[in-house]
């Protein structure tokens, strides 16, 4: 017997959902079976297979589904073959490809692409979009997008666009043809897409069973019916009585994954061939329902379940177990607690935040998932939460009253989560796991502490810890054998992977902390990092012992501003309380001071450890300048040598190096020329001497959007341009897109424009428009320092020299590693510094600091372009 397929497939427009489906015909009993399950890629995928041929067809988690129906039918007589020799047809494998893309158009090219092609009749959408292709072995494919909206599609046994293919004569050309109309009448006669299959079931015509949209006849039958909703992503599987065998599903889906993808089947309770003998209806509380109760599980493959009696459906039936943590950066022993947690519980997370705090903490979300799963933690099962301690977004996607939470710590933090009673003596949210194990609630009623068992791993000789993995990235003490380490570290080696986080960490072992200290008495040093140890007289600022704790960890930084508060403690606390309150202003001004340590210098190398005051300034309870004590540098610098304290065991203390600026030899000259290049600038717009660079960046915006508008023929408003102007110069987005379209509604073509503008990246923007005065600046400080005598560095000479030939490493790695950021940026600050005079720019300082009608300044000549490329490297 050969075997015959015969199919009707459709697509038509409900409401505004787009619904596709096939009516398949066979002259043979079909064991079918539904798989779902997950590509390698994270794409849900949902379909019926016939595992006979291999013949499959379905749905993916992004709303794209297709159904095919054969055209060149001596193609499909093969099937007994195909069976006979365990050879299965390869139109299966080019579906499953083919759904395993994640957009429309990727799908389309697969179809028509992969293995020679699909063949037959396809059709295939998004729910927006509906694509159909005409292909067999003898034509080249047609791809056609076709309009739902205006008629619905159905496709027979016969080609339309090669109408010399498929059922060519006789009664199977007339069936094809009748079938297709026959469809079409029963699609625009039926008003929702879930009574379209029971409507071809009970369709019947008066040539006889072999014209009927659904057959039984001993020559052909149909055996079953798929219809998919693409926007809801729903699909129904209906069965014939007595034309296939149902195996069941196969869910491959993680048992933790939430399915994107709806599925039902259904079998219908009378053959095809009772509606002759009476009607039946497809409702199905009627007598003679076309349609049984719907199969809730049909034999589970691999995961076999039972329901729980009803009085049982509260239970808990799943523990989620929940490791959270920062983890800057996950270590080996972090994945040894993970491995453990899995065997404790049904289900076990990670969770993490979003949030980065340089130095310390300077990896966001995707960045420690990348490196989490290059350890062998599956992404799936790595979860963004704002706080790691509460996994509000994991359990979303569980039931609250049938799945208990345990959240796990490490003696040290267990006291992150406090459990027992509140203060009315009501059990608070957090409960012990260990005493409640046999009695668990839902994660709404309460969440389960657990305390995991201590684990020690020693890499290098040395016990695994934050700050060893800290030190091991980024500490200059490792730099010999870096990669070894890692890889000792964590179990693999990735280059990229590596570069990024050894780039990272690399930042905390970099000075380049600001500290302002204020003596609070005979013996007392305090030091400010922000703006809030600042407030309230320094109330809440770091003592020596907190500096200490806050560096450690940090390698030469750790060293350096360590030693630096000891050795200003002991000296500021041989000063007279009067010498103190001088400076300090009881407790109202903090000194700003520089700690230059040379084991942990940034770009320049100044050869010797010196503390060096730059002057105190007055704070109002606020935090907030409202003050200077003048001369104070020198004075704190002087009181200390007279006290004979400027020699400490790691530093020298002094005074502001002051450095030797003499006229230049053509400053008319030279004035003329930066001031010309000035006026340039200002011309432009029209600018006075009073305005600020804000305003200059506001004038470019509002010429630019102005322009435009010019462009388009469109008169725009006051209001609507500064609203422009403050949302694309100033990133004020209260100006909202809606408010946009509305006000624009009449200028499609201008607001087309705006929307296209809006998308574009305007911190880019706007440092392309500041460039020009960055250039000059840079510049004028280039021209000024190069003329500098006095420089604090003890050998200036050999320090210019270390900075060339740090820069010249710098741009050979960068160029080497090709990374296209790291280029672009590398361009940009080659273009400043060679503006300003290139390498016979660079001077061994960071910059020269002035003061100018009450206001402190600072130029940095070539410093922020060097340090901005050599930073490239390490950063």
């Amino acid at each position: 017997m050969k075997k015959i397929r015969e199919c009707i497939a459709v697509a038509s427009m409900f409401d505004n959902d787009m619904v596709i489906g096939k009516n398949r015909d066979r002259n043979y009993n079909p064991n079918l079976k539904v798989v779902r399950e997950l590509t390698g890629y994270g794409v849900e995928l949902c379909y019926v297979i016939d595992q006979d041929t291999d013949w499959t067809e379905g749905m993916n988690s992004y709303g794209i589904g297709l159904v095919n129906s054969a055209l060149f039918v001596k193609r499909d007589e093969k099937e007994k073959k195909l069976k006979k020799t365990k050879k299965l047809s390869k139109d299966g494998a080019r579906i499953r490809e083919a759904l395993s893309k994640t957009n429309l158009s990727d799908v389309v090219k697969s179809l028509f692409s992969y293995h020679g092609g699909i063949k037959g009749h396809t059709i295939v959408g998004n729910g927006k979009k509906l694509v159909i292709i005409e292909n067999t072995s003898r034509t080249k494919p047609v791809v056609k997008i076709k309009d739902l909206t205006k008629e619905p599609i159905v496709r027979t046994n016969h080609g339309i666009e090669h109408p010399e293919q498929g059922y060519q004569r006789g009664n199977d050309k007339l069936s094809s043809e009748l079938r297709l109309m026959n469809a079409l009448n029963v699609v625009h006669d039926t008003p929702h897409w879930k009574e379209l299959f029971p409507a071809f079931y009970n369709h019947k015509q008066d040539k006889g069973p072999k014209y009927d949209l659904v057959r039984a006849q001993n020559k052909l039958w149909t055996s079953s019916q798929l219809i998919m909703n693409l926007n809801k992503k729903e699909m129904i599987l209906y069965l014939i009585p007595n034309a296939v065998k149902f195996i069941g599903i196969e869910n491959k889906l993680p048992n933790d994954y939430n399915s994107k993808i709806s599925f039902t089947v259904k079998r219908y309770e009378e053959t095809p061939d009772e509606k002759y003998k009476k009607f039946v209806k497809s409702k199905k509380k009627d007598k003679y329902s076309a349609l049984t109760k719907e199969l809730i599980e049909p034999f589970l493959l691999n995961d076999q379940k039972k329901l729980l009696p009803e009085e049982d459906t509260k239970k808990i039936k799943k523990v989620v177990g929940v490791f959270g943590g920062r983890f800057q950066p996950f270590g080996p022993h972090h994945n040894k607690t993970y491995k453990w947690l899995k065997k404790q519980v049904d289900v076990a997370y990670i969770t993490t935040s979003n949030i980065k705090k340089p130095p310390r903490h300077p990896m966001n979300f995707k960045e420690k998932v990348r490196h989490m799963v290059k350890m062998g933690v599956p992404g799936n099962r790595i979860v963004n939460e704002t706080s790691p301690y509460v996994a509000k977004n994991l359990l979303k996607k569980f039931d609250p009253e049938t799945t208990a939470v345990i959240y796990i710590f490490g003696q040290k933090d267990v006291g992150r989560l406090v459990g027992g009673k509140k203060k009315d003596g009501t059990p608070g949210y957090f409960q012990d796991y260990k005493k409640n194990k046999n009695n668990l609630k839902g994660y709404e009623e309460h969440g389960y502490i657990l305390v995991a068992p201590h684990v020690s791993i020693k890499v290098g000789g040395r016990d695994i810890s934050g700050t060893y993995m800290r030190e091991l990235l980024g500490s200059q003490k490792y730099s010999n054998n870096r990669e070894k380490l890692f890889k000792s570290m964590f179990g693999y080696y990735d280059k990229g992977v590596f570069n990024m986080m050894t780039n990272k960490f690399k930042k905390l072992f970099r000075q380049n902390e600001t500290i302002l200290i204020e003596g609070k008495g005979k013996g007392k040093l305090i030091a400010a990092r922000n703006k809030g140890h600042l407030k309230n007289q320094g109330a809440t600022a770091l003592d020596t012992k907190g500096i200490i704790s806050k560096f450690k960890g940090r390698g030469d930084i750790s060293d350096a501003f360590s030693f630096a508060m000891k050795d200003m403690e002991k000296a500021i606390g041989k000063l007279s309380d009067k010498q103190r309150d001088k400076i300090f202003m009881n407790g109202k001004a903090f000194m700003n001071l520089e700690v230059m340590w040379p084991k942990s210098s940034n770009v320049i190398d100044y050869d010797k450890a010196e503390i060096v005051f730059h002057g105190a300034l007055e704070y109002d309870d606020s935090g907030t300048v409202v003050g200077e004590v003048k001369g104070s540098a020198r004075i704190l610098a002087g009181m200390i040598k007279q006290v004979n304290q400027n020699i400490q065991k790691h530093y020298k203390i002094g005074k502001p190096n002051f450095l030797t600026v003499p006229k230049h030899q053509d400053f008319a000259a030279a004035k003329s020329k930066y001031i010309g290049k000035l006026n340039k600038l200002q011309k432009q717009y029209a600018l006075k001497d009073t305005d600020t660079l804000a305003l200059y960046h506001e004038r470019y915006w509002e010429e630019h959007i102005f322009n435009a508008a010019k462009q388009f023929n469109t008169e725009i408003s006051d209001t609507v341009l500064t609203n422009l102007t403050k949302r694309w110069a100033f990133f004020d987005k209260s100006y909202k897109i809606p408010d946009i379209r509305k006000d624009l509604e009449k200028s499609p073509e201008f607001l087309d424009w705006v929307l296209t503008t809006d998308k574009q990246d305007h911190a880019k923007m706007v440092k392309e428009n500041m460039k020009p005065f960055e250039e000059l600046f840079f510049e004028l400080g280039a021209e000024v320092m190069k003329n500098v005598s006095g420089w604090l560095a003890a050998n200036p000479d050999s320090t210019v020299q270390r900075v060339k030939k740090q820069l010249d490493g710098a741009i050979k790695n960068v160029r080497k590693g090709g990374d296209l950021k790291k280029l672009n940026t590398l361009k940009l600050q080659l273009d400043k510094l060679n503006n300003i005079g290139g390498l016979d720019a660079i001077v061994p300082s960071e910059g020269l600091v002035f003061k100018y009608k009450g206001n402190t300044y600072k130029f940095t000549g070539s410093f922020a372009s060097i340090n901005q490329i050599t930073g490239l490297m390490t950063f």
